[in-house]
């Protein structure tokens, strides 16, 4: 049985949004998530202000009160007005995300897409916590590989269906493997591909 808590925090998820923006020259993705409860509390404490001001102009309460009242009201709207920002680098999670606006939001100008509802709320916090994440990499193998690998297992079930491999799908792409020993008399070192991963070529989808 859901508690009083949980309906009330369900409900405030319908208000939560997630805006996307891209920035080409950077290859970066920009989130601006604003969660719904935040956005209810701030409703409450502009109502809260305004209704202030009414009442006490109606009961002639001192000026001075009403400044001091109020502007603690406006200054606690103002601490908990800012959304809160993530940039991602990470091309898998770029990627995810992009198609994640694409599929849930709409368009609100070339370039920026907002998702509104529970699952932006549900993708912002994945996106964020894949994002700030590191994990112990294994030695011996591609890093990069190994990386993307982990942040597709660790991904919700929100961001799942979302995500693709990036490193995998390039033409040409040969895993750094680095061996744990020396080749035997006639055998070929592994190909290793120098380049940085987003210098390679990559196919077109």
């Amino acid at each position: 049985m859901k508690t009083p808590m949980r309906r009330f925090r369900e409900w405030t998820a319908r208000f939560d949004e997630l805006d996307c923006v891209t920035m080409p020259q950077s290859g970066r993705l920009a989130l601006i998530y604003r969660a719904g409860l935040k956005r209810v509390w701030q409703a409450v404490l502009l109502t809260t202000a305004v209704g202030w001001g009414l009442v006490a102009s109606i009961l002639g309460v001192p000026s001075s009160m009403v400044i001091s009242i109020g502007g603690g009201i406006v200054l606690v709207f103002l601490l908990t007005a800012g959304p809160r920002r993530i940039q991602l680098s990470d091309q898998v999670l770029v990627q995810a995300a992009g198609r994640a606006a694409l599929d849930l939001g709409t368009e609100r100008a070339p370039g920026w897409w907002r998702v509104r509802g529970p699952q932006a709320g549900a993708l912002a916090r994945d996106l964020r916590r894949l994002n700030r994440m590191s994990w112990p990499l294994p030695v011996g193998v591609d890093r990069a590989l190994a990386r993307e690998e982990q942040l597709i297992a660790a991904a919700g079930p929100e961001l799942q269906p979302y995500l693709r491999p990036v490193l995998t799908a390039v033409e040409g792409y040969e895993p750094q493997v680095v061996p744990s020993q020396a080749p035997e008399e006639g055998e070929l070192w592994p190909l290793l591909d120098s380049r940085p991963a987003n210098d390679k070529p990559r196919r077109q989808s």
